[in-house]
């Protein structure tokens, strides 16, 4: 991912760079979204292990296609690995994702999920003073001297982290709560594939020329207003009434959204820091949206276990199947009920229904705050590049220019 959109960067420039970071953008957020759809079709017709199969053809592909047209770059040999930085990132990470993961069923205070977060946070702050010191670091803070480096990637570590914890979130509640198969749940958001390989080039387009923050700004809003009004969705929703209109709000703001977000950020890197700038973007939205999928169960416990204990004292349930039912905020969004409990407690499977959209609901409000605080982050901090400036990769692009012009 990085490599490729430094290519970008080192061969376009001006408005031709931005329509080239639209059409790299579309085509990237086509997989994005097509991936629960392939995922559905394999699980329905075949098997979810075929799910680690499909990205064999592609990369091959891939790798064909670079081995004729991609040039040669010359090579640092000084150059070698921070293994240092990467296993303190990675630690870092990996405890504070065990942490969210765990904590519905453990909880705060216990001292498993106290422990892994406090390491995780002493071994990121151990990486960020190792990569201040380091000659070769693994992530240059140097980078973010430029503001909208800076400002870009703030915008999108909220927005990736809304846009993930949505769109995995809408999946799993139509197949677990409204009872669709993984086929049907992975074409609810085919819409949104569609606008974006057709929109992403034109606000790409249009960001070269009229700049970045407008856009930066009003689509994570509309993309939120999108979320909003999927709100209305219930365990037995109408697709074309209910949830389509949100998901087309959606598709249109995250069209507006992430070319201009990608050319921003990246709009005043070094043509040498080009691939180490797409990097660190790209580190930073799948960071982002990794921490808030691990996440979503401990916000979706609390707003399902709020429910949950309000009908169980409403309907005087004891016995098992309370015990059931207060057990469950560990599988939110879970609708199924034992078959020994269901003559013994027949509301047992409406609470849990009701249980699993008011979870849903608070899901995708807290998704569309995110989005709404990626919008507003790049109000307040982004500022549009003078035209004149020539953007990145401007020296080392020089050469291709002429070839450029006659893409553009």
């Amino acid at each position: 991912m990085p490599s490729s959109l430094a290519l970008i960067l080192a061969n376009f420039e001006g408005p031709a760079q931005g329509r080239a970071i639209g059409t790299w953008t579309a085509w990237t957020g086509v997989s994005f979204v097509l991936g629960p759809l392939l995922g559905g079709l394999l699980v329905d017709g075949a098997s979810w292990r075929w799910v680690f199969a499909i990205n064999v053809a592609p990369v091959a592909a891939t790798l064909a296609v670079l081995a004729r047209t991609a040039p040669d770059p010359a090579r640092d040999r000084s150059s070698r690995v921070d293994l240092l930085g990467a296993l303190s990132c990675a630690g870092a990470l990996g405890a504070i994702i065990f942490a969210l993961i765990q904590e519905p069923g453990r909880g705060w205070t216990d001292p498993l999920i106290a422990g892994a977060l406090a390491g995780g946070a002493a071994a990121f702050a151990g990486f960020l003073l190792h990569e201040r010191r380091e000659p070769r670091p693994m992530l240059d803070l140097h980078l973010f001297r430029s503001r909208n480096f800076t400002v870009g990637n703030l915008a999108t570590v909220a927005i990736y982290a809304g846009l993930s914890a949505a769109t995995f979130l809408i999946t799993v509640f139509l197949q677990q709560v409204a009872r669709y198969s993984a086929t049907r749940a992975g074409l609810a958001l085919v819409p949104v594939t569609i606008m974006m390989f057709v929109l992403s080039p034109l606000f790409g387009r249009l960001s070269g020329k009229l700049g970045p923050r407008l856009f930066m700004t009003v689509g994570p809003i509309l993309a939120a207003a999108g979320f909003a009004l999927m709100t209305r969705v219930d365990a037995h929703g109408n697709y074309l009434r209910d949830l389509l209109p949100g998901v087309l709000v959606f598709g249109l703001g995250l069209s507006a959204t992430v070319a201009p977000l990608t050319a921003a950020t990246l709009g005043e890197i070094e043509q040498k820091h080009a691939g180490l700038g797409s990097a660190v973007n790209n580190a930073v939205a799948r960071v982002a949206g990794l921490l808030a999928v691990a996440g979503l169960g401990a916000l979706l416990g609390v707003g399902f276990q709020a429910v949950v204990e309000r009908e169980v004292t409403g309907h005087r349930i004891e016995g098992p199947a309370a015990s059931f039912l207060r057990d469950a905020h560990r599988r939110p969004l879970d609708t199924a009920v034992p078959a020994a409990l269901r003559g013994e407690a027949p509301a047992i499977g409406p609470i849990l229904e009701e249980a699993s959209v008011a979870a849903f609901r608070g899901g995708l409000w807290g998704a569309a705050g995110l989005l709404l605080a990626g919008g507003l982050v790049s109000a307040a901090g982004i500022r549009n590049r003078k035209r004149e400036g020539g953007g990145p990769g401007r020296g080392a692009a020089e050469g291709g220019r002429s070839r450029v012009r006659s893409v553009g």
